[in-house]
Parts: structure tokens; sequence; C-alpha cells
């Protein structure tokens, strides 16, 4: 970890280059029978490993890929409740709901300390 790097998005960074790769190891798992699930997969794999870079460099554009990253994750929720995998509307809404008000912490924390360090 650099002095100009919090530790929080050193982690963020590490999690979201994680996840990235997990995407991009499920694209041939989604298969060609919902083409809307490989597009949505390949942009959140694709999102999540840029954002993971640019918040490792604390690059000013960090903010605007995280944010890119986190629509990709609810529209991955919603493409796959609406989709083959579709489950009870209330356990989605509440879990969507949970998983929304998480993103928007850590954006909030992403914010704040890509701003602290410009």
């Amino acid at each position: 970890m650099t002095a100009s790097r919090p530790r929080g998005i050193t982690a963020i960074a590490c999690v979201l280059g994680v996840l990235g790769l997990g995407g991009i190891g499920a694209l041939p798992l989604t298969g060609l029978k919902y083409p809307i699930h490989t597009f949505v997969t390949a942009t959140y794999a694709a999102s999540a490993i840029v954002a993971a870079v640019l918040l490792w460099r604390m690059s000013k554009r960090a903010q605007a890929a995280f944010a890119v990253w986190a629509v990709s994750v609810v529209a991955y929720l919603a493409a796959y409740q609406f989709g083959p995998a579709r489950g009870p509307w209330a356990m989605f809404l509440i879990f969507s709901s949970v998983y929304a008000a998480i993103l928007v912490l850590l954006y909030r924390y992403v914010q704040a300390r890509l701003r602290a360090a410009a």
C-alpha cells in the first residue's frame, strides 16, 4: 500500500479485481440461449476490472468507473430475476434493496476518499 492509497480503497480494488476475474470465468457458463445474460456478465466483468485498476491508481475517473460497475450489478440482478432464474418477488426486492444500499455506501466512501486525495 502506498501512502496515497487508503486501505479501504486497496481492499475495494482487490475485491473488484477478483469479481471481474470471476465474471470472465462465468462467461462460458452463461451460454447462448439467453444472450442478455452474456452481455450483462461481460459488462459486469469488464466494469469491475476497469474500476479495480482505476481505484488502484487513485484515478479521477475511478468514481465514474465504480458507478458503472454498481449499475452493472443492478442490471445483473434484474437480468436474472426476469430470466430463467426467477425467484419470489419479495425476496428479490429485499435483496436488491439491501445490495443497492451497500453499493451506495461504498460509492460514497470511494467518492470521499478520492476527493480527499485530490
